[in-house]
Protein backbone atom coordinates (compact mmCIF):
# COMPACT_ATOMS: atom_id res chain seq x y z
CA UNK A 1 0.00 0.00 0.00
CA UNK A 2 1.16 3.48 -1.20
CA UNK A 3 1.86 5.45 1.97
CA UNK A 4 -0.33 8.50 1.75
CA UNK A 5 2.61 10.87 2.65
CA UNK A 6 3.73 10.96 -0.81
CA UNK A 7 0.34 10.91 -2.73
CA UNK A 8 -0.18 14.34 -4.59
CA UNK A 9 -3.28 16.17 -3.99
CA UNK A 10 -5.14 17.72 -7.01
CA UNK A 11 -3.29 20.79 -6.78
CA UNK A 12 0.16 19.11 -6.53
CA UNK A 13 -0.56 16.79 -9.32
CA UNK A 14 -1.14 19.82 -11.33
CA UNK A 15 2.14 21.63 -10.19
CA UNK A 16 4.21 19.08 -11.14
CA UNK A 17 2.95 18.44 -14.61
CA UNK A 18 3.82 21.85 -15.57
CA UNK A 19 7.33 22.67 -16.22
CA UNK A 20 6.57 26.25 -17.26
CA UNK A 21 6.19 27.30 -13.43
CA UNK A 22 10.10 25.65 -12.89
CA UNK A 23 11.33 27.48 -15.88
CA UNK A 24 9.48 30.84 -15.31
CA UNK A 25 11.13 30.54 -11.80
CA UNK A 26 14.46 30.19 -13.38
CA UNK A 27 13.93 33.20 -15.72
CA UNK A 28 13.22 35.61 -12.92
CA UNK A 29 16.07 34.21 -10.61
CA UNK A 30 18.34 35.06 -13.86
CA UNK A 31 16.57 38.24 -14.16
CA UNK A 32 17.61 39.44 -10.29
CA UNK A 33 21.39 37.91 -10.67
CA UNK A 34 21.34 40.87 -14.06
CA UNK A 35 20.05 43.34 -11.85
CA UNK A 36 22.30 42.69 -8.59
CA UNK A 37 24.98 42.84 -11.55
CA UNK A 38 23.62 46.19 -12.66
CA UNK A 39 23.29 47.49 -9.15
CA UNK A 40 26.88 46.27 -8.74
CA UNK A 41 28.52 48.60 -11.26
CA UNK A 42 26.61 51.45 -9.68
CA UNK A 43 27.14 50.71 -6.57
CA UNK A 44 31.11 50.41 -6.90
CA UNK A 45 31.10 53.86 -9.13
CA UNK A 46 29.50 55.37 -6.20
CA UNK A 47 31.55 53.52 -3.53
CA UNK A 48 34.76 54.64 -5.18
CA UNK A 49 33.63 58.29 -5.25
CA UNK A 50 33.10 58.36 -1.94
CA UNK A 51 36.02 58.11 1.23
CA UNK A 52 35.18 54.86 2.74
CA UNK A 53 36.92 55.23 6.64
CA UNK A 54 38.02 51.82 6.56
CA UNK A 55 41.42 52.32 5.18
CA UNK A 56 40.06 50.89 2.26
CA UNK A 57 39.82 47.02 3.74
CA UNK A 58 36.27 47.05 2.55
CA UNK A 59 36.82 47.58 -1.08
CA UNK A 60 39.51 44.54 -1.32
CA UNK A 61 36.89 42.13 -1.43
CA UNK A 62 35.08 41.49 -4.44
CA UNK A 63 31.13 41.22 -4.67
CA UNK A 64 29.30 37.72 -4.15
CA UNK A 65 26.55 37.37 -5.52
CA UNK A 66 24.79 33.84 -4.91
CA UNK A 67 21.11 32.21 -4.18
CA UNK A 68 19.41 29.15 -2.42
CA UNK A 69 16.56 27.72 -2.22
CA UNK A 70 15.56 27.63 1.71
CA UNK A 71 15.28 30.68 3.63
CA UNK A 72 12.43 30.12 5.23
CA UNK A 73 11.38 27.15 2.43
CA UNK A 74 11.62 29.86 -0.21
CA UNK A 75 14.37 30.63 -2.77
CA UNK A 76 16.32 33.98 -2.48
CA UNK A 77 19.10 36.02 -3.98
CA UNK A 78 21.80 38.27 -2.04
CA UNK A 79 24.63 40.28 -3.18
CA UNK A 80 27.09 41.48 -0.57
CA UNK A 81 28.93 44.37 -1.69
CA UNK A 82 30.51 45.81 -0.16
CA UNK A 83 31.86 43.25 2.14
CA UNK A 84 34.09 43.01 4.92
CA UNK A 85 34.01 39.96 6.73
CA UNK A 86 36.67 38.91 10.07
CA UNK A 87 36.32 37.00 12.73
CA UNK A 88 36.22 40.27 14.84
CA UNK A 89 34.02 42.39 12.98
CA UNK A 90 31.96 43.05 9.63
CA UNK A 91 30.85 45.50 7.74
CA UNK A 92 28.68 44.70 4.58
CA UNK A 93 25.85 46.06 2.64
CA UNK A 94 23.08 42.96 1.90
CA UNK A 95 20.93 43.72 -1.42
CA UNK A 96 18.29 41.35 -1.13
CA UNK A 97 15.83 39.35 -3.03
CA UNK A 98 13.41 36.99 -1.19
CA UNK A 99 11.13 34.88 -3.41
CA UNK A 100 7.13 36.12 -2.64
CA UNK A 101 7.89 38.47 -0.05
CA UNK A 102 10.29 41.49 -0.95
CA UNK A 103 13.15 43.05 -2.02
CA UNK A 104 15.92 44.94 0.67
CA UNK A 105 18.80 46.62 1.39
CA UNK A 106 21.14 45.96 4.67
CA UNK A 107 23.39 47.69 6.05
CA UNK A 108 25.37 45.47 8.98
CA UNK A 109 28.18 46.95 11.51
CA UNK A 110 30.15 44.83 14.29
CA UNK A 111 32.95 44.72 15.79
CA UNK A 112 35.55 48.00 15.24
CA UNK A 113 33.72 48.53 12.34
CA UNK A 114 30.60 49.32 14.79
CA UNK A 115 32.75 51.88 16.98
CA UNK A 116 34.09 53.77 14.44
CA UNK A 117 30.89 54.03 12.73
CA UNK A 118 28.84 53.96 15.90
CA UNK A 119 27.56 57.90 16.22
CA UNK A 120 27.28 58.68 12.93
CA UNK A 121 24.69 55.50 13.09
CA UNK A 122 23.27 56.82 15.64
CA UNK A 123 22.95 60.52 14.51
CA UNK A 124 20.87 58.97 11.64
CA UNK A 125 18.89 56.80 13.65
CA UNK A 126 17.86 60.25 15.42
CA UNK A 127 16.84 62.25 12.28
CA UNK A 128 13.51 62.02 11.64
CA UNK A 129 13.81 61.76 8.21
CA UNK A 130 14.67 58.25 8.37
CA UNK A 131 11.95 56.88 9.76
CA UNK A 132 11.48 54.39 6.93
CA UNK A 133 14.13 52.64 8.22
CA UNK A 134 14.00 49.67 10.52
CA UNK A 135 16.62 48.45 12.88
CA UNK A 136 17.41 44.89 13.97
CA UNK A 137 16.50 43.88 17.86
CA UNK A 138 16.69 40.51 16.99
CA UNK A 139 20.26 38.67 18.81
CA UNK A 140 21.51 37.36 15.50
CA UNK A 141 22.33 39.93 12.45
CA UNK A 142 21.85 36.34 10.53
CA UNK A 143 17.90 36.64 9.88
CA UNK A 144 16.30 38.56 7.23
CA UNK A 145 12.39 38.81 7.49
CA UNK A 146 11.31 42.15 8.53
CA UNK A 147 8.87 40.03 11.67
CA UNK A 148 8.44 42.47 14.40
CA UNK A 149 10.81 39.96 16.49
CA UNK A 150 13.75 41.18 13.81
CA UNK A 151 13.06 44.24 12.69
CA UNK A 152 11.19 47.39 14.23
CA UNK A 153 10.64 50.88 12.78
CA UNK A 154 13.02 53.62 13.46
CA UNK A 155 10.46 55.94 15.03
CA UNK A 156 8.99 52.48 17.07
CA UNK A 157 12.83 52.40 18.31
CA UNK A 158 13.60 56.05 18.91
CA UNK A 159 10.05 56.45 20.86
CA UNK A 160 11.31 53.61 23.58
CA UNK A 161 14.24 54.31 25.70
CA UNK A 162 14.68 50.82 26.69
CA UNK A 163 15.10 49.85 23.06
CA UNK A 164 17.39 52.22 22.35
CA UNK A 165 19.57 50.92 25.33
CA UNK A 166 19.52 47.77 24.20
CA UNK A 167 20.60 48.17 20.68
CA UNK A 168 23.11 50.33 21.72
CA UNK A 169 24.62 47.49 23.96
CA UNK A 170 24.18 45.27 20.88
CA UNK A 171 27.69 44.22 19.22
CA UNK A 172 26.53 44.86 15.73
CA UNK A 173 23.89 47.07 14.23
CA UNK A 174 21.67 45.99 11.37
CA UNK A 175 19.46 48.97 9.52
CA UNK A 176 17.24 47.97 7.05
CA UNK A 177 14.86 49.35 3.82
CA UNK A 178 12.19 46.85 1.73
CA UNK A 179 10.24 47.29 -1.31
CA UNK A 180 7.27 44.84 -2.05
CA UNK A 181 7.87 42.87 -5.24
CA UNK A 182 5.24 44.11 -6.63
CA UNK A 183 7.10 47.16 -7.32
CA UNK A 184 9.92 44.99 -9.35
CA UNK A 185 10.32 48.29 -11.64
CA UNK A 186 11.42 50.52 -8.80
CA UNK A 187 13.64 48.12 -7.43
CA UNK A 188 16.99 49.01 -9.13
CA UNK A 189 16.43 53.21 -8.34
CA UNK A 190 15.51 51.62 -4.53
CA UNK A 191 18.56 49.89 -4.64
CA UNK A 192 20.40 52.93 -6.01
CA UNK A 193 19.25 55.46 -3.89
CA UNK A 194 19.11 54.17 -0.34
CA UNK A 195 22.95 52.75 -0.93
CA UNK A 196 24.09 56.44 -1.78
CA UNK A 197 21.98 56.89 1.91
CA UNK A 198 24.07 54.59 3.93
CA UNK A 199 27.30 55.10 1.93
CA UNK A 200 26.72 59.06 2.50
CA UNK A 201 26.33 58.26 5.94
CA UNK A 202 29.40 56.35 7.28
CA UNK A 203 31.46 58.25 4.29
CA UNK A 204 30.02 61.97 3.71
CA UNK A 205 31.06 63.53 0.87
CA UNK A 206 31.94 66.66 2.29
CA UNK A 207 35.42 64.58 3.98
CA UNK A 208 38.07 64.44 2.10
CA UNK A 209 40.72 61.44 2.58
CA UNK A 210 42.66 61.48 6.20
CA UNK A 211 40.14 63.05 7.93
CA UNK A 212 38.48 61.73 10.71
CA UNK A 213 34.52 61.98 11.12
CA UNK A 214 33.91 61.79 15.13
Amino acid sequence: MQDTNVKLSKEEMLLVNNSEIILTKQIIISKVYDLFALLHEQYDLHLRNRVVLLNGAILKQQAKIYKGEQYRQLPYVLMDYPRYFTKEEVFVIRSFFWWGNFFSITLHVSGNCLKEHHEKIFAFIGDQKNEEWFICVNDTPWQHDFSKENYLPVQACTADTNIMEEIRRKSFIKLARKIELTQWNAAQVFFVENFSVLIEMVAPASFQAGETVL
